[in-house]
């Protein structure tokens, strides 16, 4: 009799009656190449492939899927004739040498929760289904938003007697990537016909950007660069919502920033994300704190800057957090180098100044988009080719203003600057003016004018009203308020007790 039984499991009517029983359970097209007996109540089922039923897009596929153990009424090796005992017993899966895929880019929504639904639909309580082992396979998740696979995933899938899967899986590659230490796959899901995940978290040591496949999220691959943290994925109502929290070495600004009002911004970033949010594609939410370098002038200061114009920026970012389109806050403090004044004093309409300007930024706070502090010493650095250089135009303004002269008729086309700088600090909407050097440290402009140093421009005395610069900024076009800037260069004008530097 045990000889009988033994060729019936292994005869083509029962691998048909349990492809036709598993096909019902999942709801989707299953095949079986063979199946053998490993003891009474265990099972092989070798060569195992599931399809959707919808488009017959196969979803799964392993060597070998083992049943041990228990007896619950929906066993697959359970025979037609064989009685339901109704019984609980703890029973295992062990899954080796495949794949399975998660999601497709390209599926329809229907489609992902009808594979979600087949593998994951059910009362494993019922089922006396505790645990899925699983060896040697491929997980292949794809979204619209994101994509990777775990090659060669090993690890448990357990199920709790509330209905709750917890799946706890490594691998060593990732997206065809090894990686030095594992890679972690976490999962929180309820199943049943309340299937939900309450999140998938994928946990990666140092690995190249490009390999994880951000290209959804961005909108555009990446360049250069390497992260070490955690992406995680949950649904929330009909939106899929991916975190991702860690940090980023010598990775380019430009990847990340597409996405961001007024972006791409080129640089370099080192930096830890203490979370990027997005809801499906979009960037709802950014906290991060570490280090851009190579920022361009001419992106982050378009009406300013003329778009190629040399000068780069490299900014210590403090903290800054970013929420549905609006700088919650930031406080940060950098360096400028190489901000041609040629190209800024071109712009401002006050006569052309050659050199570059060398801008330490002391400190600068903006909450809730409004710049709330700033705290910034710039100094003009002649060229290297030649003495710094201002239009007489400007020279003759200052000292018609100072000393009541016009002079612009005997002054050189161009004069020479020695010393030009000054410190801006800007609080709670007012501007004071500071000079760099001369007597007190008061002047900001000295020129050489009839071969002698002359301080021709101190510090005003009291601070001025400036406008919101933020919402200046945000515009981000060529047009800016030319005649308002000017106004401010006005303000600027010598104390009348000023005797030279």
């Amino acid at each position: 009799m045990t000889l009988g039984y033994a060729l019936h499991l292994r005869s083509d009517s029962y691998r048909r009656d349990v492809e036709q029983r598993l096909a019902k359970r999942l709801g989707m097209a299953v095949s079986i190449r063979a199946i053998k007996p490993l003891t009474l109540r265990d099972r092989v089922l070798e060569d195992v492939q599931v399809r959707l039923a919808q488009n017959g897009e196969q979803v799964f596929s392993c060597t070998q899927a083992i049943w041990k153990t228990g007896r619950p009424s929906d066993e697959p090796h359970r025979t037609r004739d064989a009685p339901s005992d109704g019984g609980r017993t703890s029973t295992s899966l062990e899954l080796r040498d495949g794949w399975f895929l998660v999601g497709a880019a390209a599926w329809e929504p229907t489609q992902y929760r009808q594979m979600l639904a087949g593998g994951l639909g059910h009362d494993f309580a019922a089922l006396g289904l505790k645990e899925v082992h699983v060896r040697d396979l491929d997980l292949r998740f794809a979204h619209p938003s994101a994509a990777f696979t775990a090659n060669d995933a090993a690890g448990t899938v357990f199920f709790d007697e509330y209905g709750e899967g917890h799946a706890s899986l490594t691998c060593l590659k990732l997206n065809g990537v090894n990686v030095d230490r594992p890679v972690s796959i976490i999962a929180r899901f309820t199943t049943g016909k309340r299937l939900a995940f309450q999140e998938v978290r994928l946990t990666v040591p140092s690995i190249t950007l490009a390999s994880l496949a951000l290209e959804g999220l961005l909108e555009r691959g990446t360049s250069r660069g390497e992260f070490e943290g955690s992406i995680a994925y949950r649904q929330a109502h009909d939106n899929e919502i991916t975190v991702i929290e860690g940090a980023l070495r010598d990775a380019e600004l430009a990847d990340f920033t597409t996405v961001v009002p007024g972006g791409p911004f080129h640089g370099r970033v080192d930096a830890t994300l203490d979370s990027a949010t997005f809801r499906d594609r979009d960037l709802e939410s950014l906290a991060v704190h570490g280090q851009l370098s190579d920022l361009r002038m001419g992106e982050i200061l378009p009406g300013l800057v003329e778009p190629e114009a040399p000068g780069v920026l490299d900014l210590q970012i403090d903290q800054m957090r970013w929420i549905s389109g609006r700088l919650v806050h930031l406080s940060t403090h950098g360096t400028c180098s190489d901000l041609s004044l040629e190209a800024v004093s071109r712009i401002l309409a006050i006569g052309r100044v050659t050199g570059t300007a060398k801008i330490n930024i002391r400190s600068l706070l903006i909450v809730d988009d409004e710049l709330r502090l700033a705290d910034v010493e710039i100094n003009a650095v002649p060229p290297k080719e030649g003495p710094g250089l201002i239009d007489r135009a400007l020279i003759a303004q200052a000292v018609s203003q100072k000393f009541g002269l016009d002079i612009e008729a005997v002054l050189p086309e161009h004069i020479e600057y020695m010393k030009f700088g000054a410190r801006l600090i800007l609080e709670d909407g007012q501007l004071r003016v500071l000079g760099t050097h001369g007597r007190g440290g008061q002047t900001i402009l000295t020129v050489e004018l009839f071969g002698q140093p002359l301080g021709i421009v101190r510090q005003p005395s009291e601070p001025f009203p400036v406008p919101d610069l933020l919402s200046v900024l945000r515009e981000r076009t060529a047009e800016i308020d030319a005649e308002q800037l000017r106004t401010w260069w006005e303000h600027l004008k010598p104390a009348d007790d000023d005797q030279g530097p």
